[in-house]
């Protein structure tokens, strides 16, 4: 997969993601918390869940969990 460069400087980016704390993937599920659990994974998978959510997909594990990952997503890749 090609990783898509943010739209901020990559040192704010990761400061900002590491502020986010530990990220864990919820018991039997898989969503966008076990694929952003590290920053690599953030960078792969976070143009995907800035789309999905631009797109009014409902994501309720970042919703009900750990929205503040949905909100940088946004901020990284506005498109």
């Amino acid at each position: 997969m090609t990783i898509r460069e943010p739209a901020m400087p990559m040192d704010e980016l990761r400061r900002r993601y590491e502020a986010l704390g530990p990220i864990e993937e919820m018991m039997g599920e898989r969503s966008y918390l076990g694929r952003c659990s590290d920053f690599e994974g953030f960078l792969e998978y976070g143009p995907l869940l800035a789309g999905h959510l631009r797109a009014g997909y409902d994501l309720p594990a970042v919703r009900d969990h750990l929205p503040e990952l949905g909100v940088l997503a946004l901020e990284a890749w506005p498109e």
